[in-house]
């Protein structure tokens, strides 16, 4: 048994929850074990009565919503069912992006807010807000699909992430060590910076992966692809973890037997998004994705707008039923799913989903052969508000062009900006030409695509898997 991890989740965890003002964790970490297993009815009228509240809290604070309530001639009395949310407009991103001001609720102080910038996996990155309240729900939720891979709280986790090296190089040198000390002892977490993946680096995490031993690997499903065929290219065998979930990015049918295969451990994959976090995700019996339907609505909707009947795809719609800071009902994410009529045989009342349609992230191959991620290429983006919309594409490892629609308030400074961080990652010897267009054409399904490689890496030379006999 690791007693370590009890008491981590016992004694040491909550009190450093506490100390950073997540004063609602324990009560949304509670609620959510339990509504988990509720049957579908009675989930429905939770939804019901959370959405209920939501639009009357939305009508009375938000200017925003107070005029689309008047524009639809509604009120939040008139929507008694979710069927009858049908009465109100979609919120586009575009929206979002223009009227934020106005979708943010009036009886809430800046100080209690919590900002959140959009990774810009689109190319289209924005800000928004949500309450205190609605942070802990998030980490709850986060954490409850992360106790699905038979991973426990206070136990060892491995990300292949973005790190976050910009907000730690700023700490001073103390602040530096307890950052580092924190990361290891009290959230026991390890990483590999998924900004740029070289044969080095993944040799790198691979060791740590054997000391570290993590029970749990969370990853962007491109970058841990990426590392799993180097594991069985190179025939490294890391310590099995209970699981590996798989977020941010559309996880690619290929992907799963390969990250499965190099990582020895089942995937989970998870949706989500910056502006509402969990959505769905995968549980052990791999049968689809959860809804998250005690925090969330999704409806799909058919291209004349009504609803897209079960198991046909459609434009995902999600209500966030948590947020009061900055409602979100209707919100139109611009991924493709597909709803499903099915009951999971796990117990869980959640219903089922699929996602067919979505963000996918690319990376860039630098003149060495590193490869940088398309995650990292988002992150950039986001720190430019001034950007509306953005796609690189590759042709040579010594040339990217950059392709822009501009946004409000955008000046070539914006451009700067992005070749400059590029170039950091890129290394020299590379050029970048630049465009500012009326409009960026869409991928295959319809997706924005944001990145566009077509230069070969040795990273993705051919190989066979063990299985095959390699």
């Amino acid at each position: 048994m690791d007693w370590y991890a009890l008491i981590l989740r016992s004694i040491v965890q909550p009190a450093a929850r506490w100390k950073n003002g997540r004063r609602h964790f324990n009560s949304y970490w509670r609620e959510f074990q339990r509504t988990q297993y509720l049957p579908p009815q009675e989930l429905r009228e939770l939804q019901v009565r959370r959405l209920q509240a939501l639009l009357d809290h939305a009508y009375h604070h938000s200017p925003y919503y107070r005029r689309q309530f008047g524009r639809a001639g509604v009120t939040p009395a008139d929507i008694r069912d979710l069927d009858d949310l049908a009465a109100l407009p979609l919120v586009s991103k575009e929206r979002l992006r223009a009227e934020a001001a106005d979708l943010m609720a009036d009886n809430f102080r800046a100080e209690d807010l919590r900002r959140q910038q959009t990774s810009g996996s689109t190319g289209s990155p924005m800000r928004i807000y949500y309450d205190r309240r609605r942070a802990d729900a998030r980490l709850a939720l986060a954490y409850r699909h992360d106790q699905w891979t038979g991973w426990r709280l206070g136990e060892r986790q491995s990300y292949l992430w973005l790190h976050d090296w910009c907000a730690v190089r700023d700490l001073g040198p103390v602040q530096r060590v307890r950052w580092h000390l924190s990361t290891r002892i009290v959230r026991r977490n390890t990483w590999l910076d998924a900004a740029a993946l070289d044969e080095q680096s993944m040799a790198r995490f691979a060791a740590d992966l054997k000391r570290w031993r993590p029970a749990l690997i969370i990853a962007y499903p491109g970058a841990a692809y990426v590392f799993a065929r180097f594991l069985i290219e190179q025939r490294i065998e890391v310590p099995a973890p209970k699981g590996v979930i798989t977020s941010a990015e559309l996880l690619q049918p290929q992907q799963r037997p390969v990250i499965e295969e190099g990582l020895r451990a089942p995937v989970f994959d998870r949706y989500g998004t910056r502006e509402t976090g969990v959505i769905a995700s995968e549980c052990e019996r791999h049968h689809g994705l959860h809804i998250a339907a005690d925090s969330v609505l999704v409806e799909v909707l058919a291209d004349d707008g009504a609803p897209a009947a079960p198991g046909e795809p459609g434009e995902v719609v999600v209500t966030d039923l948590l947020n009061y800071g900055m409602p979100l009902i209707r919100y139109r994410i611009g991924d493709t799913g597909i709803l499903s009529s099915e009951r999971c045989d796990c117990g869980r009342g959640l219903p089922l989903m699929e996602m067919v349609g979505g963000r996918v992230g690319d990376f860039l191959v630098t003149p060495r052969g590193t490869m940088v991620t398309g995650c990292y290429l988002a992150r950039i983006m986001a720190q430019r508000p001034g950007l509306g919309q953005v796609l690189f594409v590759q042709d040579s490892r010594d040339h990217v062009q950059i392709k822009v629609i501009p946004g409000r308030g955008f000046t070539p400074a914006d451009v700067d900006h992005l070749e400059m961080m590029l170039a950091e990652q890129m290394g020299p010897g590379v050029s970048y030409g630049r465009e500012i267009v009326r409009e960026i054409e869409r991928g295959p399904g319809n997706k924005h695509r944001f990145c566009i490689c077509n230069v070969p890496t040795e990273l993705f030379r051919p190989q066979r898997h063990r299985s095959e006999g390699a």
